[in-house]
């Protein structure tokens, strides 16, 4: 009998279904967990860019609810930078839950757009992908650039940030064009042809000379040649960013971009 006892008081001691809504009654305040059921789920790749972007005032934890830590990171300016950072990071390597420690929706995925967006600064991208030596070696750069000109050697920390912008550049073509669209595990990159409008200025205002939004859109060959004509020595930049912002420029499949 006295073993019996043993055993029911162990298999008590270890009832997993048990533990697991004491430590939800510890964390949820009464009426959480249905507010939990009840509120929206949070799409991971927009708060990705928020955090990459916007994460020094904090926007990234407003918008999956952690409003409290939103607040304290915008009168920090995200930490003075760390903060922002390693929120950053932590998004980009989907390490982060909303504010009912739910999963954020579309963290399985990988959107061209969104690769896109993250290759502006020429590190985010690898580690959206999961290329971590890479974006390993590109910070090294960085780091090498800034160890030069601290120690007044010029023509060596030019020629490291020439290199990296240089490398930036030809990875942001590669993905415009569709030559870098899988991740790590060779899953690809989910490009379903939706071309958005704000996007597309985005890429028209900082890249026009480059032909950014041209590749975008899907317009390889006027994008080489708004490149190599220097956006038609500007004109052709200055046009460009007028039809986009009239929505009267369309994609390469003859499709019009959505607003927003």
């Amino acid at each position: 009998m006295k073993e019996i006892e043993v055993s029911n008081k162990s298999e008590k001691l270890f009832d997993f279904e048990s533990e697991i809504n004491t430590l939800k009654k510890m964390v949820l305040k009464e009426g959480d967990e249905h507010r939990a059921v009840e509120s929206p789920e949070f799409n991971y790749h927009i708060a990705l860019l928020l955090s990459v972007y916007f994460g020094w005032c904090g926007l990234d934890r407003f918008y999956i609810g952690k409003v409290g830590t939103g607040i304290l990171k915008l009168m920090t300016f995200g930490g003075f930078g760390l903060w922002w950072l390693i929120d950053a990071i932590f998004m980009l390597l989907n390490k982060k839950t909303d504010v009912y420690g739910r999963e954020l929706v579309g963290s399985d995925k990988k959107e061209m757009t969104v690769l896109s967006l993250l290759a502006l600064n020429g590190i985010f991208h690898y580690l959206y992908l999961g290329f971590y030596g890479l974006a390993l070696v590109k910070v090294g750069i960085i780091i090498f650039s800034i160890i030069f000109y601290s120690f007044n050697v010029p023509a060596l920390g030019s020629f490291f940030l020439i290199l990296y912008v240089t490398w930036a550049i030809i990875d942001l073509y590669l993905i415009l064009s569709s030559q870098i669209n899988t991740d790590v595990n060779g899953i690809e990159v989910s490009n379903a042809g939706t071309k958005y409008q704000s996007i597309a200025l985005i890429f028209a205002v900082v890249g026009g000379f480059l032909a950014l939004d041209r590749f975008y859109l899907g317009h390889r060959t006027l994008g080489l040649l708004k490149l190599f004509s220097f956006g038609g020595f500007g004109l052709w930049v200055v046009v460009d960013f007028i039809l986009i912002m009239l929505n009267s420029l369309k994609d390469s499949d003859g499709n019009e971009m959505i607003q927003g």
